[in-house]
């Protein structure tokens, strides 16, 4: 029955050629077409990709997730769609200042006693095996891959 009403969706889609479907991938309804590439992405041109609505698949899903993609396929048609509305809004967050690798270490550090009893043992290995180490990286510059 599900299947059935995709599929109807999918061909109102196609004759209407609005340039999107509609999948079903886990329980849930994605919109698939070719959109422009997301934001820090590092890619330059529009490719195919899948939009995830968030909405179960089910017949009312459906409804709603066709609706959406005539919304979507209008706005790719006349190339005003944005990722903006679609993405997680930590995606979108601004990026923070650099952390110092010097932060790094006094958060490695933390988090490594947390995971562990502060031992003679544990301190020694910490001194030994990370903080002997980390230290030789330059300590006020920004931590990178």
């Amino acid at each position: 029955m599900f299947d059935e009403r995709l599929a109807q969706a999918n061909g109102r889609l196609k004759s209407a050629h609005v340039g999107v479907q509609l999948q079903a991938i886990g329980g849930r309804l994605y919109l698939r077409a070719t959109f422009p590439p997301k934001p820090g992405s590092g890619k330059e041109q529009a490719h195919q990709q899948r939009l995830a609505l968030g909405v179960h698949a089910n017949g009312e899903g459906v409804k709603l997730a066709e609706a959406e993609a005539r919304k979507v396929g209008v706005l790719l048609d006349a190339g005003r769609f944005s990722w903006e509305p679609y993405l997680k809004k930590t995606a979108l967050a601004p990026v923070a200042a650099p952390v110092t690798v010097q932060e790094w270490i006094e958060r490695f550090e933390r988090h490594y006693f947390q995971r562990r009893a502060r031992t003679p043992k544990s301190e020694t290995t910490w001194r030994t095996e990370y903080r002997d180490i980390l230290r030789r990286l330059p300590q006020d510059a920004a931590l990178t891959a």
